[in-house]
């Protein structure tokens, strides 16, 4: 970890140094993921929110939507649950705004699997679980549409988990033998 973060630390000011708020911005986020594996989350969030605007600055819009979600997980880390949600929310808008492909089915995974364990943390929001439901449908058509089996899998699969703890046995075997299949 100490030699990955001088290594990030040291791309980073050569980046800035160029003025490539792109690449400062990929850089970020990854950094914001060395820190979540310290357990650092304050220094996470603030590494995915800078690399959010530098993205967002560099029309990036991928990699912007990934930062919001990367902030919305650390918050979530963090004890920020109300902040998390309100990341979560605004990442699920612009996530829905790109084009169909692999990153965009994962990236909505991601935001549907924080919804999913949101919930324990804000029991007065009886939305996070169709909010969850939402995000892995869009996942699922997003899969559909650019014929990812294994992301089409993990978002039947999830959708599977939110039935069987609805209790709703008939709906969860529709949902995980699908992703069985798609598997």
């Amino acid at each position: 970890p100490e030699k990955a973060f001088q290594y990030l630390n040291e791309s980073l000011s050569m980046a800035r140094e160029i003025g490539d708020s792109g690449l400062s911005a990929t850089i970020l986020n990854n950094l914001g993921n060395l820190f979540v594996t310290q357990k650092k989350h304050n220094e996470a969030l603030g590494a995915y929110l800078e690399s959010m605007t530098l993205a967002k600055k560099s029309s990036n819009e991928l990699l912007a939507t990934r930062a919001l979600t990367n902030a919305a997980m650390a918050s979530m880390q963090n004890g920020q649950f109300k902040d998390s949600k309100a990341r979560l929310d605004r990442a699920f808008d612009e996530t829905r705004k790109l084009d169909p492909s692999h990153d965009k089915a994962y990236g909505l995974i991601n935001i549907g699997l924080t919804y999913y364990h949101l919930r324990s943390h804000l029991p007065e929001k009886n939305d996070l679980l169709i909010n969850s439901s939402q995000v892995f449908h869009e996942a699922l058509r997003v899969a559909e549409t650019i014929g990812d089996l294994r992301a089409l899998s993990y978002a039947c699969g999830y959708l599977g988990t939110l039935s069987e703890d609805q209790k709703q046995f008939q709906e969860a075997m529709k949902w995980t033998s699908r992703a069985l299949f798609a598997a």
